[in-house]
């Protein structure tokens, strides 16, 4: 368990388990099929997707490579090891790989 940067009294640990001082488990809500929870600081609220947060707190910062991928395709899988950093530009050739399995399977599966 670590405190998450910008937010003193949260915690967040390597099974995405999202805590308070109060040990109070934050339920996550489902938006896009990411998981998101709500936070909040000097009494102004705020949504983080559970991936970002992770990312921040557990994988290292790259100047050059703002964006975050889930390595198995899986948007629930919010684990570090599935996590890995990336330019717009992989981002885009990740997607486009994966959506020609998709149409591959979906030929076979008709």
């Amino acid at each position: 368990m670590i405190k998450i940067q910008w937010y003193e009294n949260y915690y967040i640990s390597e099974n995405w388990v999202i805590q308070n001082d109060k040990w109070y488990v934050f339920k996550k809500v489902i938006r896009h099929w990411y998981e998101m929870v709500l936070l909040s600081k000097n009494k102004i609220r705020k949504n983080y997707f559970v991936h970002r947060l992770v990312a921040i707190n557990y994988i290292w910062i790259v100047e050059d490579k703002p964006h975050i991928n889930h390595k198995d395709w899986n948007k629930r899988n919010n684990h570090y090891s599935n996590l890995e950093r990336c330019t717009p530009n992989e981002k885009y050739f990740i997607n486009i790989k994966l959506y020609e399995l998709f149409r591959v399977w979906l030929q076979f599966d008709i």
